[in-house]
């Protein structure tokens, strides 16, 4: 009875000995909380359902995006590590960089007609809206080290945003811009993101970051009488962001 007992003791402990140690070396290293300003810059071409133009007329855009983000990371094994966090971001679309002025000018053939509430029931267009966003992130990334000062970072994120506010701007300036309140899941992007890290001091550090979303879509916006259940995807999209870290 005392050799089993002596047996069943000596495993506990060995097991959870072993199990501390293996988990000491899976996740050693600096964990990190960070706040980035993404700064995202698209290109896209939708397809109007509606207007005085025609439905299957097609608008282009560019566009300059940002947003603000907190971020935890937490090392899994070596250099490989994971990270999560929440942010804001708002996603610009401007047609009117190509804008081929009609109508006397009230309207340009590269706006986008929408349903704007309006009690005389005009047709009104848009070469301006945005979507205010939650943004949600999750990911994965390898943080190589170059020397005591400067570290070399790379990760794939991925990326959801749900939309909470909606203003679209009108062709006419004798017309307020129209906001709307509406909550869905608007945005899915895979960012692959890669840059440099600096070491202020021994717990805090700044960074730059080249980002390259390799998958994006939009959801389609039922105010241009569009199927919600589709999504469109962007002709290129790139950006760069910055951060400040706090390493503990």
């Amino acid at each position: 009875m005392r050799k089993i007992l002596f047996t069943i003791t000596f495993l506990i402990i060995t097991q959870n000995v072993f199990s501390q140690n293996i988990f000491s070396f899976l996740f050693k290293g600096e964990k990190e909380i960070s706040i980035s300003t993404p700064l995202l810059w698209s290109q896209y071409e939708v397809t109007n359902t509606f207007g005085i133009y025609g439905a299957d007329k097609k608008s282009n855009g560019e566009s300059w995006s940002m947003g603000l983000n907190a971020t935890y990371s937490k090392p899994i094994y070596k250099n490989f590590y994971l990270t999560a966090g929440i942010g804001y971001f708002k996603q610009n679309f401007d047609f009117s960089k190509k804008r081929i002025p009609t109508d006397g000018g009230f309207r340009t053939s590269n706006a986008r007609p929408f349903q704007y509430n309006s009690i005389n029931a005009l047709l009104f267009s848009t070469e301006n809206y945005n979507y205010s966003n939650y943004h949600f992130i999750i990911g994965a990334g390898y943080n190589y080290r170059v020397n005591n000062q400067w570290r070399i970072k790379a990760d794939i994120t991925y990326n959801q945003m749900n939309t909470f506010r909606q203003k679209y701007y009108t062709d006419s300036k004798n017309y307020a811009p129209q906001v709307n309140k509406s909550n869905y899941l608007f945005l899915q992007s895979f960012i692959f993101s890669t840059g440099g890290t600096f070491y202020l001091s021994k717990k805090v550090s700044t960074g730059i970051n080249f980002l390259i979303p390799v998958s994006t879509r939009y959801r389609k916006d039922y105010m241009f009488r569009e199927n919600t259940n589709e999504y469109f995807t962007p002709k290129s999209i790139l950006g760069i962001g910055m951060s400040a870290s706090y390493h503990f």
